[in-house]
């Protein structure tokens, strides 16, 4: 009993939880159900795990639903868009996959079959869903239906005789809504998406038949079937077709549909004259045919007779014809004219209906019964009849209902009746439309005879702006006549938010109100507002008050300022959101200092304090351009000393002339393809605008002007044939000169915000492309800021890479050197402050000596790279003193797509610097300036000419010591079969190479070629040198790796092949290299690569990775050596260290050596060119003393040779003495 009691006693504590776990599962009746379980309930959901998330795989489930002989399961459909891999399947009895009665195969579910329920009657229902891979398991929809995966079915048990309620599904729901049921299981309904509505959702924004968006004719219904990207047209009985515009003769019932894109949603209607409220009945347009004959008249003679009364004649003739048409079977005969009536020929028209076609040659022939046309003698077999479509304007159709949004896609609809010969015009606000002058996405196509022989011409613009507001007229041509009808575009453009004020300065603890409202639609109340906090929304602490204005506009109230906020007004329409901003500055102390209200340049500027701006709208008569340009606000800043405050002078960077404005439009109008003016004429009236008024212009005005001649420039470039004359060159050269003068007197404030300085360098150089096109009438002009004129230059033939870059593409021949012309462009200086060039880092303490000089050849390609020496002059008042370095520039664009530009070095060189000029030899075409570095001391011609004397000494010393030691090496042959001698000996040869190189070039040091070949030989010794100490590093770790395992064989021959192969493939990449970035032209004191061409970081980059991986390898060979501890081991350890240490010391001197001698060329110190000497003679000690003097295996044949020549010397000694 005891023994029984914990059981007892664990029963009763287990009874709860049952009863509570029993409970839940009653409660949950109508949850989803689970993976696999087994339903009895009456009605339920049956969803994949996660639904509608993705759902983990492989994943296999399968759900078992009991009805009962009296009750049939209903499975609905309503958010399924898995495409295979459920099966479902019912049974009369199902206890598992081996017992079971009467199994039956429904089939397996996919998505793309559109199965909204299924009905089974048998007692069990099983859902096996089986999925090993998902990817591409589900139906993608657009664009609401892109991220449901799986399934979410609805089942139902109802009694067998029960009425099935009205079921969805996402495919009844056009996909653009979730199908679901009432908490009671009683009813299904289509949970739309937003902006679609509808029992179907087959309602939306481009299919809405009630409001009147419906592109379905003949009575037909448009529909969503597919998502938002796709609907139909459900047509009335008889007709057919996309849109429902076949016309079917049967009395059977029913009603076809077909997709089709949304965009055609707004196809024409064409006007006609039947019953408009007869909605579904064959209602098309009376067609009618124009009917033109010519007779040719036989009696000329009787005809002459009466050429007085020939206009008498002609309206008798029309008489007659005109009331025998009335009573023959050409009944609809009308408009009868007589185009042409001579003593040869006879020609007249008139309109008849389509039904009488057919007797139209019938009834002609008849006419003229026995060749006689009312008293004329014609030739009856020679009468020539046409028969075409009458001229007739049908409609002008837009594609989406006005105002379209900007940036939306417009289609107009021409449609029209007419001969084979008719053509169509299209123009805006009465100008023509030419689409071929514009880089827009813009075309029109001209559809001929279409159905019911209309010709349709459609005019597609994407991306439609401002610019294209306005009355668009289609005009047909046909029989010489002109027929159109116009259509109205306005375009809806993001909203204009207008804040006032701009800026305010509050005290702690006072209040103010912002408003806001739309600067254009200010009756527009679809408009809606919203305030945001530093770009937050606002929070339930916020103190502010928003309240909006009827019947648009908002109030924002700030009460009890604390610290200094900005807010936000947002206004949204239906083409988007727009936002500005009011900065609110918040001072602690009242008497803080301040500006005081000051009234200048037509702005109440209010009350600031110190180190804060004011923000004020533009004055009236100047405005700001939407998008292309920041909004018209002017600011002015309170400068406060320890003193007082003060004003500073306003800066109207963003104000624009409206004047201006208007000017830009007009270009705008004529880039989009609308030729309301000609390009000549904008540019006259730009520049009569800016000479007239320049003295008055402000920096915003200076910058649109710059803007829109950039603009002009660019686009007759682009588009010649929109130049009506030649572009005159000197009054463009006049506005640039005014432009740049105007510019240079506006604030320092001002010039950093405008764009004035890289538009005019952008002109400048469009200017070469204009000359070579014969677009400019003048070329020899002088003003005060700029000069432009043609001269002659010779290419520099000594250049190594000029008969590659003179090459033009497609071009085999090779390029003849002769005299160019070159289109010259002097600008003076401040170009380069307007554009607040960065002058690379790599020439510090700088300064500007010349103007910008511009050359660009005339003859060649504009894509042919030369070479040509130049001479720039020095200002007058930037004379140099005896302690600067000059150097060449280039102005060169930091990328490929950026305004933004920098002074390199990269395309231009100094050859030579006198008194007033320095001699460049650069790369065409381009823009160049001098700029000069100051020498840390003054170098006097003989201190230089010593330093060079010493310096020759030194390096001569240095290789006849080098030359000792590898004579000493030839005089040991035995001793170069060893690998590690053999490195060494290559070592030594590096380093003679190198000295020998610097001394041809201090003997030479104005030579051209002998600078730009002694570089890559200097190149090529230096890399073998460092990879040669490479090779050495490897060879330690192969001698320490042979003390352990088996030794490693590689041939001296190997090493010798890598140590000089490898710098010669570093010399043929800089060559090839540097044939398209041009070669290295300045020469210092000894041919040492200038760090201010790429070529000297080619050679340092690789001379860096050498030496790492020397590092590394003697680094790691030291790991290897720590690691014996044995005591035999200790005597090849402190070899290995000393062979280690002497291949560091010759690394690193030699990098000091490299290192010290650039550091000398640069920056022309004593100090440094002392150490050149020094370090050089310390290296060249080391040699001897490691290579020779230490090395076991050389230095016996030293004292061998000199032993045995001490002998000789004795016994020639003791023989002299003998002989005595």
């Amino acid at each position: 009993m005891k023994k029984g009691k914990p059981r007892v006693a664990f029963f009763c504590l287990l009874l709860p939880l049952l009863i509570l776990v029993h409970c839940a599962q009653e409660g949950e009746d109508n949850a989803p159900a689970q993976c696999g379980e087994f339903l009895r309930e009456k009605n339920g959901t049956i969803s994949t795990p996660n639904f509608p998330k993705p759902f983990p795989a492989p994943l296999k489930c399968r759900w078992i639903l009991q009805g009962t002989n009296q009750s049939q399961i209903v499975l609905v459909f309503t958010q399924y868009v898995l495409l295979h891999s459920l099966h479902i399947y019912e049974y009369d009895y199902f206890e598992n996959d081996t017992v079971y009665i009467n199994k039956q195969f429904i089939g397996e579910i996919s998505a793309e079959n559109e199965v909204g329920s299924i009905v089974s009657y048998r007692n069990y229902v099983v859902l096996d869903l089986k999925v090993t891979d998902p990817t591409n398991a589900n139906l993608k929809v657009d664009q609401y239906l892109t991220d449901y995966h799986g399934f979410n079915i609805t089942y139902l048990m109802l009694p067998m005789k029960a009425t099935l309620p009205a079921l969805c599904s996402l495919h009844h729901c056009s996909y653009l809504g979730n199908c679901l049921v009432t908490s009671d299981y009683s009813k299904f309904h289509c949970d739309c998406f937003q902006g679609f509505w509808g029992s179907q959702c087959h309602r939306g924004p481009h299919c809405d038949p009630d409001s009147g968006i419906n592109s379905c004719l003949n009575g037909g219904q448009c529909r969503y079937l597919y998502g938002s990207q796709f609907n139909a047209c459900e047509c009335p009985p008889n007709y057919m077709g996309k849109l429902c515009e076949n016309h079917l003769i049967s009395n059977k019932k029913g009603h076809s549909s077909s997709v089709c894109s949304h965009f055609m949603n707004k196809s024409p209607v064409s006007n006609n004259s039947c019953d408009p409220e007869n909605k579904t009945s064959n209602c098309l347009d009376e067609e009618r045919f124009r009917i033109f004959v010519q007779m040719n008249i036989l009696s000329r003679d009787v005809f002459l007779e009466n050429m007085s009364e020939l206009e008498y004649y002609r309206q008798y003739l029309s008489d007659q014809v005109t009331l025998w048409l009335e009573n023959s079977k050409l009944s609809s005969a009308d408009s009868f004219i007589i185009s042409n009536i001579s003593e040869e020929k006879i020609d007249f028209h008139f309109y008849i209906d389509k039904k009488e076609l057919m007797f139209v040659n019938q009834s002609l022939h008849s006419l003229v019964q026995d060749g006689n046309l009312f008293g004329i003698a014609v030739n009856q077999s020679q009468m020539i009849v046409q028969i075409k479509p009458e001229m007739k304007f049908l409609s002008l159709e837009m594609s989406s209902e006005s105002p379209i949004k900007e940036g939306g896609m417009l289609t107009l609809t021409c449609t029209a009746r007419g001969s084979e010969n008719i053509q169509f015009k299209w123009f805006k606000n009465g100008k023509p439309l030419n689409l071929t002058v514009t880089h827009r996405n813009a075309w029109e196509i001209h559809l001929p005879e279409t159905i019911q022989g209309k010709h349709i011409s459609v005019l597609n613009i994407d991306g439609i702006t401002i610019y294209d507001k306005g009355k668009f007229t289609c005009e047909i041509i046909d029989f010489g006549c002109k027929v159109n009808g116009s259509i109205i575009l306005n375009v809806l453009p993001l909203p204009v938010v207008q804040v006032d004020p701009l800026s305010v300065s509050m005290v702690q603890g006072s209040s103010q109100t912002l408003r806001c409202i739309s600067a254009v639609d200010k009756n527009d109340e679809s408009l809606t507002y919203s305030w945001l906090k530093n770009n937050r929304m606002f929070h339930e602490n916020d103190k502010e008050i928003v309240e909006n204005i009827h019947p648009t506009g908002s109030h924002l109230y700030i009460r009890n300022a604390m610290a200094s906020t900005n807010y936000t007004c947002q206004i949204t329409n239906k083409a988007g959101t727009s936002a500005k901003t009011v900065y609110v500055y918040v001072v602690e102390d009242a008497n803080a200092k301040s500006c005081p209200s000051d009234k200048l340049n037509y702005i109440l500027w209010n009350k600031t304090f110190g180190g804060i701006y004011n923000l004020q709208n533009c004055p009236e008569n100047l405005a700001s351009m939407k998008k292309e340009f920041e909004e018209g606000i002017a600011k002015r800043y309170c400068n406060c000393t320890e003193f007082s405050c003060q004003w500073e002078p306003p800066n109207f960077a963003k104000c624009h002339w409206s004047v201006l404005i208007k000017i830009y439009n007009d270009l705008k109008n004529l880039q989009l393809g609308y030729m309301e003016k000609t390009l000549t004429e904008i540019f006259e009236n730009l520049y009569t605008l800016t000479v007239q008024t320049k003295s008055t212009l402000l920096a915003g005005d200076l910058d649109l002007a710059s803007t829109i001649l950039h603009v002009i420039v660019k686009t007759a470039k682009d588009f010649p044939s929109l130049l009506v004359d030649q572009l005159n060159i000197e009054k463009l050269v006049e506005l640039l000169n005014i432009l740049l003068e105007e510019t240079l007197r506006k604030t320092d404030e001002e010039k950093k915000e405008l764009q004035v300085g890289k538009q005019l360098l952008q002109l400048i150089e469009t200017l070469a492309h204009f000359k070579r096109a014969n677009f400019l009438n003048a070329i020899d002009i002088q003003f005060s800021k700029i000069d432009v004129n043609i001269i002659i230059l010779m290419p520099n033939t000594s250049d190594l890479n000029i008969q590659v870059n003179m090459k033009t593409k497609g071009t085999t021949e090779e390029p003849v050197l002769l005299p160019q012309p070159v289109l010259a462009v002097h600008v003076d200086q401040s170009l380069i402050q307007l554009m607040d060039c960065n002058i690379s880092k790599k020439v510090p303490s700088k300064k500007l000596i010349s103007d910008v000089y511009s050359y660009f050849p005339l003859v060649s390609s504009p894509d042919a790279k030369m070479n040509f020496i130049i001479n720039i002059p020095h200002n007058v008042n930037k004379q140099l003193s005896a302690n600067e370095i000059v150097y060449c520039m280039s102005l060169e664009k930091e990328k490929l797509d950026s305004s933004s530009v920098t002074l390199q070095q990269n395309s231009c060189s100094m050859i030579q610097t006198e008194v007033n000029q320095t001699q460049c030899l650069c790369t065409l075409p381009g823009h160049y300036t001098l700029v000069s570095v100051i020498r840390q001391y003054n170098e006097t011609t003989s201190e230089r000419i010593m330093f060079q004397v010493t310096l020759f000494v030194a390096h001569t010393l240095c290789t006849i010591a080098l030359l000792l030691v590898l004579i000493v090496y030839l005089k040991a042959k035995r001793c170069l079969l060893e690998t590690k001698n053999a490195i060494h000996f290559n070592f030594t040869i590096s380093l003679v190479g190198v000295h020998t190189v610097c001394i041809l070039c201090l003997m030479q040091p104005k030579k051209e070629m002998l600078c730009l070949c002694g570089k890559m030989i200097l190149q090529l010794f230096t890399v073998s040198a460092f990879t040669f100490l490479l090779l050495d590093a490897i060879q330690i770790l192969i001698d320490i790796h042979a003390r352990q395992h088996s030794h490693i064989i590689i041939g001296t021959v190997k090493f010798i092949i890598i140590g000089w192969g490898l710098p010669t493939l570093s010399v043929i990449c800089a060559i090839v290299t540097l044939q398209v970035a041009g070669f290295d032209h300045q020469c210092s004191s000894w041919c040492w690569w200038s760090p201010m061409h790429q070529h000297f970081y080619s050679v340092i980059i690789t001379l860096i990775l050498l030496v790492i991986g020397q590092s590394g390898i003697l680094a790691f060979c030291l790991v290897i050596i720590t690691q014996w501890k044995d005591e035999w081991s200790y005597r090849d350890r402190r070899k290995f260290i000393f062979m280690i240490g002497q291949s560091i010391s010759l690394s690193v001197i030699l990098f000091i050596c490299i290192c010290v001698s650039i550091f000398s060329t640069e920056k022309q110190v004593h100090s440094s060119k002392g150490l050149v000497i020094f370090f050089n003679f310390i290296l060249t000690v080391v040699i001897i003393s490691f290579f020779v003097l230490l090395k076991k295996s050389i230095r016996p044949s030293i004292f061998r040779k000199s032993l045995i020549w001490k002998k000789k010397i004795f016994l020639d000694l003791l023989t002299k003495k003998h002989q005595t």
